[in-house]
């Protein structure tokens, strides 16, 4: 029976202007978590697209317990999420462009349960914990991208994280299937690495090929005036994750 004033989880999810999507997306794991005893709650950073309304009949249904406005970041949208859970165990960092496989959620949530209480868990495509050890690193920063890697890094310097990438929760990713055009695809990768560097990216791990990159040169010169998070334990991240320029 679900409670929606203590819920054991709570599932924090994020959204802008994703309608090609969204619906696809939550199909994937709404039936999954609608029957757990869990909340879930989703954080739009103020849709214009159509999207919005789609969440609010999905809310009408009582599919999704909390819907919550806020033009944001991503990592704010997350940390919004989270600040608004009631749940021992939250699971978050999913997206309304992605289809998930529930089947591997399910794994990664009993695989917690049995041996990973008070750590952050990072599988492909989610991040769980209990409310308490995100409470302790201090949930989510205010960035557009790598949101969940600065997290991961808190967690790392703490001794609380826990990665196993061959759990790959991530069955097709729709944004990808998109055609970007050329200033599309510059301004994201800006925005990629403008993250980096804001979480302690150097100029001489990047490889050649991109240090001619004007944009990528901005995107540098422009961390460097932002608020950043650079931790000690990056280097160690990298190499954890498989990272590459």
């Amino acid at each position: 029976m679900k409670s929606a004033q203590n819920p054991n989880i709570s599932v924090c999810i994020t959204n802008y202007n994703k309608v090609r999507y969204i619906e696809q997306s939550m199909q994937s794991f709404l039936p999954f978590f609608n029957s757990l005893d869990a909340e879930v709650i989703v954080v739009d950073a103020g849709s214009t697209d159509g999207s919005l309304e789609i969440l609010k009949s999905y809310q009408e249904d009582g599919k999704i317990q909390k819907l919550i406005i806020s033009p944001c970041s991503r990592g704010r949208g997350r940390d919004i999420a989270f600040r608004e859970s009631n749940g021992d165990l939250i699971v978050s960092s999913i997206d309304t462009d992605v289809i998930y496989d529930a089947s591997v959620l399910k794994k990664a949530i009993d695989l917690y349960t049995k041996n990973h209480h008070g750590k952050v868990f990072a599988i492909y495509g989610s991040i769980i914990g209990d409310m308490e050890v995100f409470n302790e690193i201090g949930g989510w920063s205010d960035l557009d991208r790598h949101e969940d890697n600065e997290i991961s890094l808190r967690a790392l310097e703490a001794g609380k994280y826990i990665q196993d990438f061959s759990l790959n929760a991530v069955m097709d990713h729709l944004k990808d299937r998109e055609k970007r055009s050329l200033p599309d695809s510059m301004k994201l990768t800006y925005i990629d690495y403008r993250d980096w560097f804001r979480l302690g990216l150097r100029l001489r791990q990047l490889k050649s090929r991109d240090l001619i990159k004007p944009h990528v040169l901005l995107a540098y010169a422009r961390a460097l005036i932002m608020q950043r998070y650079p931790s000690p334990v990056l280097n160690q991240y990298l190499t954890m994750i498989g990272w590459h320029s």
